[in-house]
């Protein structure tokens, strides 16, 4: 299916009319399966499309439908006891459901854990092991989730830790401009990107940087690449090593690279994956805002851009994996099953950005064939203009 054909699924007016769709099982037929099963089933009830992942399943949500051919939905079995954000113990073998639209869209069409399992026919306890033919109100569904207090899923900073922060940014892009001055050209040569575009994101020096690797605490230095939120503050600090390793610091909140001058320049707006992505854009004289992860970003980029009339083009990357499980490869059709996180993110970003901006003029762009990335394909000899 082309990507355009996706997109235009994402539109609310091309749904199905709920009365055409099909119907979940009757609970009373599930009571024997496992917790697992029971989501499963009730997927192919209604031809909900999904497929075998490195960590489970990947799926159709069944709570809203207008992402045609897109398994933005995971399902993910416990092989071990772990505890719900309540303090509870959740068993081996109960369910974790996780869509990438929750909270994205507030009202009668936004996604949430509660319109999901209540659209798979559900209720919260048939996540959990035991006979589904009964209601048992004392157990309450668990949802995939990151940490509460670790990068973007950190609650909004208060005023007191941003101004923390810039005055560390600052700190850091000083020690750069000084006796480090020679250090912002390492970079340049490192990401075959001029030295005058990185200084436009205010990149930094730091040393002594603490960091663990393998379990030790390592000293070393690195540069930091200060990210922004929606207002344009600094909300969050990457650090970029020698040997290129990437780590963000911690008890921020995952923000946006901002170059200055971003408002000067021409649309469209591009909106790349990474910090370097977006540096090598604006050496070649385009407008560009980097994302922190290949779907993150999304609600900042919606605040910053709002009100501005250029178009937004979503930048993916070309970085397809196989995927493993158990130490070995997941065949779908009797070939190595591959994600593509790069592509996915990107194409969930658009449609989120759509959704929370209300505008159609937000596209996705991907590399051609034989690049990884935009910075590839702007800085690699021979690669075409």
């Amino acid at each position: 299916m082309s990507l355009a054909r996706k997109l235009a699924g994402f539109d609310p007016r091309n749904r199905p009319d709920p009365a055409a769709r099909p119907k979940p099982r009757p609970r009373a037929e599930l009571g024997r399966l496992k917790p697992l099963d029971r989501v499963l089933a009730q997927l192919d009830a209604l031809e909900l499309q999904h497929q075998r992942t490195y960590s489970g399943y990947a799926a159709r949500c069944p709570s809203h439908l207008g992402d045609v051919g897109r398994l933005n939905f995971e399902v993910v079995e416990l092989d071990r006891e772990r505890h719900s954000r309540d303090g509870r113990i959740m068993p081996v073998g109960s369910v974790l459901l996780y869509c990438q639209a929750y909270g994205d869209i507030a009202g009668a069409r936004g996604c949430s854990q509660p319109r999901v399992i209540k659209a798979l026919g559900l209720l919260p306890c048939d996540l959990f092991p035991g006979d589904a033919g009964e209601e048992r109100a004392d157990l309450r569904a668990g949802s995939r989730y990151r940490l509460p207090a670790h990068g973007a899923y950190r609650p909004p900073l208060d005023e007191d830790a941003i101004e923390r922060w810039e005055e560390l940014a600052a700190r850091f892009e000083a020690a750069l401009r000084g006796r480090h001055a020679g250090r912002l050209g390492q970079l340049a040569d490192q990401l075959g990107v001029p030295e005058s575009a990185l200084a436009r994101f205010h990149v930094g020096w730091r040393r002594p940087d603490l960091r663990q690797v393998d379990g030790k605490v390592v000293e070393g230095q690195c540069w930091t690449i200060p990210e922004r939120d929606g207002d344009g503050r600094i909300t969050a600090i990457n650090r970029r090593y020698e040997d290129g390793g990437k780590r963000i610091m911690a008890g921020g909140r995952r923000g946006l690279y901002v170059p200055a001058g971003w408002r000067e320049h021409p649309g469209p707006v591009h909106c790349p994956e990474g910090f370097s992505d977006a540096a090598a854009l604006v050496a070649a004289g385009a407008c560009a805002i980097g994302r922190p992860s290949a779907s993150g970003g999304v609600a900042e980029l919606a605040e910053l851009l709002a009100g501005d009339p250029r178009p937004i083009v979503v930048l993916g990357e070309n970085d397809a994996k196989p995927m493993r499980r158990d130490g070995g490869l997941v065949l779908e059709h009797g070939a190595p099953a591959v994600r593509r996180p790069g592509y996915d993110g990107a194409v969930a970003a658009c449609r989120r950005l759509r959704a929370l901006m209300g505008r159609d003029d937000v596209t996705v762009s991907m590399p051609p064939a034989g690049f990884k990335d935009v910075r590839e394909l702007l800085t690699r000899k021979g690669a075409p203009s």
